[in-house]
């Protein structure tokens, strides 16, 4: 008998931008491959019966006017109409700390952070400053998720681990440091 929960997931997508593809890729410079790539953001919402699971944060309007993009609504005030209120949410993983997955995480004030420990290493030690890393942060947002660390609220991993039942994170790295995928 399988004991683990039926989830139902939910992507909900809150920002855009439409951008060239050599603003994804480095060395894409050549203007006959330049071609349109445009970019949408998500958050993820995973629920059963027993368990609410949010994946990453998003960011929020300031950001997106900091950063150029096209903001269509506050991922959280898509929470309520999926019958979930943000301070019900159990536990949030955050796949990695770049500004677009750990946004608004301050509105989580009940929730566990699940985060790799490679991750919040890096992004708190002696790389974390350089310029070519900076820009992939909003500080606020880590220093947000060091003070949660402080209260209790943040759970480490290295690696894989079953954090709900039948839901589990590995560590992929290769984007960010600590780079975590979900897997349900």
């Amino acid at each position: 008998m399988n004991d683990t929960p039926a989830y139902e997931v939910y992507a909900i997508k809150y920002a855009t931008r439409e951008v060239r593809c050599s603003e994804h890729f480095y060395g894409a410079t050549d203007p006959h491959e330049d071609y349109s790539m445009p970019m949408d953001y998500y958050i993820w919402l995973v629920k059963s019966e027993n368990h609410i699971l949010v994946v990453d944060t998003g960011f929020n309007e300031q950001v997106a006017k900091e950063r150029k993009r096209t903001f269509l609504r506050c991922p959280l005030t898509v929470l309520p109409k999926l019958g979930v209120e943000v301070n019900t949410v159990s536990h949030v993983a955050i796949t990695h700390m770049h500004y677009d997955h750990l946004g608004n995480a301050e509105k989580f004030q009940n929730s566990q952070f699940i985060i790799q420990e490679s991750e919040m290493a890096f992004w708190t030690g002696r790389y974390a400053s350089k310029k070519q890393f900076k820009h992939h942060i909003t500080t606020t947002d880590v220093i947000h998720l060091v003070k949660e660390n402080f209260n209790g609220k943040v759970q480490f991993v290295n690696g894989s681990k079953e954090v709900l039942p039948g839901i589990s994170v590995h560590r992929a790295g290769g984007h960010s440091a600590g780079l975590q995928i979900v897997e349900i």
